[in-house]
């Protein structure tokens, strides 16, 4: 059932794929996107039509895939965040991954830096964010470790945090400072091929690595005694987890900003329907992101006239969908 029920996510997510290639303004039918797709992977000879073929190659592709692979992304995150920390309202946000991204894009657009060094600041910044955090856990570390993680996350969101809304003060508040706060809401709109692909082989690696390990990060969740009495270096599967899964975070904000909520709401959703099982909680996770993330910006682009930011339409729906399952779990909590 547990793999039926990921099975039935990844179909889906093919079939919205190709609706949402056959959603916009101009109309490019189901049938000459199948033909553009079979051309792109070598499937057939006979060129498509060369005004559908950009369309699709150039314009909706990479923003499909890089729903797919933020939405992915930030749910995996989340289920490994949770996992290690064992909280189930922890988020990807927790170690401070996205104020250390916000401060490096930040930063590259005060300094009018090409779109690609922003990305790299940003990813930088937010790896170092997070190391930063856990630095402060180990340095001050006492018997609740975890707290200290948290503890530590707290103080370098908030450090960063700062240090972007000095950027934002010093700002020029016509080009500049438009520029920041529409990257802080969380876009798609500016996705390229180059990021893609990195972002990609960083989720693949990330979710691969995890399943391998996922029974360590299972005895994690029994908390720290238990998993030292069942053999597991806590320390060491610990760090090993925040890295993979603030790569795969890291990446995720670097192509698209803040896009807030998939890393609390999904990890909820994929327990209710195939349980607490890592090796099949972080498939159905990473699936049902980017399902859930594309059908956002589907629903943005088909009927909405002007690009609303996607980080917005999250966290309304976010919140939604968090209230409905608190209402689930009203008399267990």
């Amino acid at each position: 059932m547990k793999i039926l029920s990921i099975f039935i996510i990844a179909i889906a997510l093919i079939l919205l794929s190709i609706f949402a290639l056959s959603s916009g303004i101009l109309n490019v039918s189901i049938k000459d996107i199948l033909h553009i797709l079979a051309f792109n992977i070598g499937f057939v000879d006979s060129i498509p039509d060369e005004n559908a073929m950009h369309i699709i190659n150039s314009i909706r592709l990479p923003r499909i895939l890089g729903a797919i692979i933020v939405g992915a992304s930030l749910a995996f995150c989340g289920v490994v965040y949770q996992g290690v920390f064992t909280n189930p309202l922890v988020s990807p946000g927790i170690l401070g991954v996205l104020s250390g991204a916000s401060f490096g894009a930040a930063l590259g657009m005060v300094l009018r830096l090409p779109y690609a060094f922003i990305e790299i600041l940003s990813f930088g910044f937010a790896f170092l964010s997070v190391g930063f955090a856990v630095f402060l856990a180990f340095i001050f570390a006492n018997n609740n470790k975890i707290l200290m993680l948290i503890l530590g996350g707290i103080i370098s969101s908030s450090l960063f945090g700062g240090l972007v809304s000095i950027l934002k003060f010093t700002a020029d508040p016509y080009e500049v400072l438009p520029n920041i706060v529409f990257w802080l809401m969380g876009s798609l709109a500016h996705i390229r091929e180059q990021s893609l692909f990195f972002a990609l082989v960083v989720l693949v690696l990330s979710v691969v690595l995890s399943l391998i390990y996922s029974k360590e990060l299972d005895i994690l969740c029994l908390g720290e005694d238990e998993a030292r009495s069942l053999g597991v270096n806590v320390r060491r599967a610990r760090i090993f987890f925040i890295v993979i899964a603030t790569l795969s975070a890291a990446s995720s904000v670097m192509i698209a900003g803040i896009v807030g909520w998939i890393g609390l709401v999904v990890p909820h959703i994929g327990r209710f329907v195939v349980g607490a099982n890592h090796r099949y909680l972080i498939l159905f996770s990473a699936f049902f992101g980017a399902l859930f993330l594309l059908a956002i910006d589907t629903i943005n682009r088909e009927f909405f006239s002007i690009e609303i930011p996607i980080g917005i339409l999250t966290s309304v729906v976010g919140v939604v969908v968090f209230s409905g399952i608190l209402f689930a779990y009203r008399n267990k909590i």
